[in-house]
């Protein structure tokens, strides 16, 4: 048996690169573009129109940051025969259940329900959502901290019967504090502001993420969330894509959340981020024969269209590659087995691309830009982790962020466009 030179192999894996990287350059420029665009948001929905509403709250271990949560879901504007709220604790050992239940038994139409043991998001959430009886899901992350709009604005696209998830807009706070948490605002907002927004303008599904809302039939009709450990979110985008069903994300429907604020809290919270999107590339086999009532009406999309939100649903898997990938691209340009100019066109895209979610923001984009200039080298290596790690099928271990307040970035550092 032949074997190859190193040569070959050189030439062979320089091929690979630069086709992921020319695939995800374009895919970048593209959301880019349709990002940059300016739409007209939709309008709150009124009263009479307002859908019934479960709000389902997961934690593990967040008594730190339950006040700040009660005191959002206090404010919240929304009918209150309309909706309910449902604390859920998977397996606390803190004082979660404490004062989840204190909150609650003093509330109507709002609920604690205690796990036990742990079990992971999606399972726990799955033994919640398969009980609820009402039209839209809405699960918020118990470390966010809804504005008093947000119910209002994060179902207004499921007047399209064809919506079937829609993902809010998670705001970063306290981005001002060091270049941790500066870079974790900029991937925040680029992540939203550019690439989820850009999806949504374009039909791409964008995905839904920590503050999102769910047509329930549709829920049923994917058999809920995928019994994954991680990456449920993404999970359940691609499950809905492959269905039939529309995502959607609404900038205008905002919910608070603390960044991670040391290199330690951001290098943990990245390798989970990037072994969960790694975990959708192939995510378990369960039937996937239909759930009681099929839904009446899909999405009715063009060939193209079906192969766009096809492609993307791997691109969305693979999101965390594209640092894997550059990093290989300057290595294998050190060995002269690519231009130099390929990786430093691609980190100058990047660049662009940056720039463009800060402008969006209006946050002033010299300081940002500085901390990403510290920071990528680190988030790159925890991708590169993170691929070792779920290649050799490692455990995650979960670890919460300290909880501390912070000043809301956009309102902090506003400047005029």
């Amino acid at each position: 048996m032949e074997v190859l030179s190193l040569d070959v192999l050189l030439a062979l894996l320089a091929t690979a690169v630069t086709a992921m990287l020319a695939f995800l350059a374009v895919r970048r420029l593209i959301l880019l573009i349709a990002a940059w665009v300016t739409t007209t948001g939709l309008p709150a929905c009124d009263d009479a129109d307002l859908p019934d509403v479960t709000l389902v709250v997961p934690a593990h271990n967040e008594a730190t940051a339950s006040a700040s949560l009660f005191r959002a879901l206090e404010r919240l504007d929304f009918p209150s025969e309309r909706l309910s709220i449902m604390l859920l604790s998977d397996g606390s050992t803190d004082a979660t259940v404490q004062r989840f239940t204190s909150w609650t038994e003093r509330r109507k139409r709002c609920r604690t329900i205690v796990l036990q043991q742990q079990v992971g998001k999606a399972r726990a959430l799955n033994e919640v959502l398969t009980k609820v009886d009402s039209e839209i899901a809405v699960v918020l992350d118990a470390d966010l901290r809804p504005r008093p709009d947000f119910l209002r604005r994060v179902v207004t696209p499921f007047r399209d019967p064809s919506v079937g998830g829609v993902a809010g807009f998670i705001l970063p706070d306290g981005a001002v504090k060091n270049l941790v948490t500066r870079y974790a605002a900029l991937e925040s907002w680029l992540h939203q502001l550019v690439t989820s927004a850009g999806k949504d303008r374009l039909g791409l599904n964008p995905p839904t993420l920590g503050a999102s809302a769910y047509r329930v039939e549709a829920l049923r009709d994917v058999h809920f969330f995928p019994p994954v450990s991680q990456g449920e979110d993404v999970g359940i985008t691609i499950a809905l894509t492959r269905a039939g069903w529309t995502t959607r994300f609404v900038a205008d429907a905002v919910a608070e959340s603390s960044s991670v604020r040391t290199l330690g809290e951001y290098w943990r919270q990245h390798i989970r981020w990037s072994r969960g999107s790694f975990s959708a590339i192939a995510p378990p086999q369960v039937d996937t024969a239909p759930v009681g009532r099929r839904p009446k009406e899909r999405a009715r999309l063009t060939p193209g269209r079906k192969l766009a939100r096809r492609v993307e649903t791997y691109a969305l898997s693979a999101s965390y590659l594209d640092r894997v990938a550059l990093l290989a691209a300057v290595g294998l340009a050190a060995a002269d087995a690519l231009p130099p100019w390929l990786p430093a066109a691609y980190l100058s895209l990047a660049g662009v691309e940056a720039y463009a979610a800060l402008r969006i923001a209006r946050a002033r984009p010299l300081p940002y830009l500085a901390a990403a200039a510290v920071m990528f080298p680190i988030d790159a290596s925890a991708s590169v982790a993170a691929a070792a790690l779920h290649a050799f099928r490692r455990p995650t271990r979960w670890h919460s962020p300290s909880r501390q307040p912070g000043t809301v970035a956009i309102e902090a550092e506003a400047s005029d466009r």
